[in-house]
């Protein structure tokens, strides 16, 4: 099973959705916070999902404010599939993001060459997770060049099937 840990902010939420947030007529719902969800960033998270026939681990500090089925409420709302979204790692007080995201996978028995990293920030406290990584910037999310180089991770070519 491959897996795609997925961070929010500087991934699928990026500068423009947080500068049009003012904009948006808010109904005091938790669901509110998917319209900082870029719809096109999403789009590209769905494409990854679909070419690598891949889950979702939620590793966004979204996790801390929001329970898993509203994480996949929200990513539904923005264009990800429902049965896409797994899990969300466990939150853990005072971790670093890569050695929590290392924690799981140990705890797990996962195998790194089956994950993907999709976040923004450097994981230089967890050297190991840096080849499995793509890091897309604030400013502008995550992009088609994005998809291209984390499909290039497991040697897929999009529009042709993974090969197990």
């Amino acid at each position: 099973m491959r897996l795609i840990f997925l961070d929010f902010d500087g991934v699928i939420c990026n500068a423009s959705t947080y500068a049009d947030w003012s904009k948006v007529t808010r109904t005091g719902s938790e669901l509110d916070a998917a319209h900082l969800i870029d719809t096109e960033c999403a789009a590209r998270v769905q494409r990854i999902v679909e070419a690598l026939d891949a889950q979702i681990i939620v590793c966004s500090s979204w996790r801390h404010a929001h329970n898993i089925n509203m994480l996949r409420a929200m990513l539904t709302l923005r264009g990800i599939g429902p049965g896409c979204v797994r899990a969300a790692i466990p939150r853990r007080i005072n971790n670093y993001r890569g050695t929590e995201i290392a924690q799981y996978i140990a705890e797990k028995r996962i195998v790194l060459d089956d994950i993907l990293i999709l976040e923004d920030d450097p994981l230089t406290k967890a050297p190991e997770l840096i080849p499995r990584q793509v890091r897309p910037s604030f400013r502008l999310g995550l992009t088609d060049t994005h998809v291209e180089q984390a499909l290039a991770l497991f040697g897929v070519v999009e529009g042709r099937k993974p090969t197990a």
